[in-house]
């Protein structure tokens, strides 16, 4: 996750350390696929079981999903 979206202001909050994920990445050596806001309706989505992309069409994080969605079928894809 990379920060919590305020649902009131929209305002991105770094509650966790910038950067960890791609920096991990890179010494593994595997691609970083990229970084997902945390939202209150994914928080929703995973307490009810829901796939939140399916029912999330639209916002920041969905965005994020099909951004890193996008870049995997490309990879499979060559």
């Amino acid at each position: 996750m990379s920060g919590f979206i305020c649902p009131n202001c929209g305002e991105k909050i770094n509650i966790f350390k910038v950067g960890g994920g791609e920096k991990a990445a890179n010494e593994l050596g595997v691609n970083f696929l990229g970084k997902i806001p945390l939202t209150p309706e994914i928080v929703d989505a995973g307490d009810n079981g829901t796939p939140y992309i399916f029912f999330n069409k639209s916002g920041i994080a969905s965005r994020a999903f099909h951004d890193i969605l996008d870049c995997l079928i490309q990879k499979v894809e060559m």
